[in-house]
């Protein structure tokens, strides 16, 4: 697999209906299966269609963890933009620093994490409107050199840095992560880590995932 795209075409065609992500919002038990997970890629294709994202376009990401969080994270790069993860705890200040440095064309949040006023178009992931665009295993122009996500880090010694990440670099991570800690197909996987940071998506994230386990 040379992009992130295509890890979702395959990872659907091997386990479609297993389970992929379950989490627990409140008082009641929500799953996707790896289906459900491409269906809501293409449905936020059509959102970051709508709104004229390209190839390289960067993308704001600003929400709790959530299989929509997974879904938008795939949905950018499997169309050809650059997902940059926000802390959802972020202030004002720290919003208006990143989005300079960044220079996104749109951002998508939760309803949960409400997006400040900014002349930025702004979608909710989890309330979008349907409408999908058929996934494209090469990422809409996309290829494994291709900027894939942006990590800004914590900016404690010094005003924050974007860590530019290619889709060869975390297909690479994946599968070395993935030799050193071998999962099966019925080994759930806990997820505690913030979904904002690279470590969180590769290990309860891109691993289960690419392992066919929930």
């Amino acid at each position: 697999m040379k992009t992130l795209g295509e890890f979702v075409t395959t990872q659907t065609r091997n386990f479609g209906s297993r389970l992929a992500i379950q989490y627990r919002p409140r008082y009641r038990t929500i799953g996707w299966t790896h289906d459900d997970l491409r269906n809501e890629v293409q449905r936020l294709g059509g959102v970051l269609s709508s709104h004229g994202v390209a190839p390289g376009d960067r993308v704001l990401l600003m929400a709790e963890n959530s299989p929509f969080w997974v879904a938008a994270f795939f949905a950018v790069t499997s169309y050809g933009g650059v997902v940059v993860p926000l802390n959802p705890k972020s202030t004002p200040n720290q919003i208006g620093r990143l989005m300079v440095s960044a220079e996104p064309k749109m951002v998508l949040h939760s309803s949960r994490c409400p997006w400040p006023a900014t002349s930025l178009p702004a979608v909710a992931i989890d309330t979008a409107p349907t409408g999908s665009v058929a996934l494209r295993e090469e990422g809409a122009g996309a290829d494994g050199h291709s900027l894939a996500e942006i990590i800004y880090t914590s900016g404690t010694t010094g005003d924050p840095k974007g860590v530019m990440l290619s889709h060869r670099n975390l297909l690479s991570n994946l599968e070395a992560v993935s030799a050193a800690v071998p999962l099966g197909v019925d080994d759930p996987v806990l997820t505690l880590l913030p979904l904002f940071h690279v470590f969180g998506q590769m290990t309860g994230g891109r691993c289960p995932l690419g392992a066919g386990c929930a």
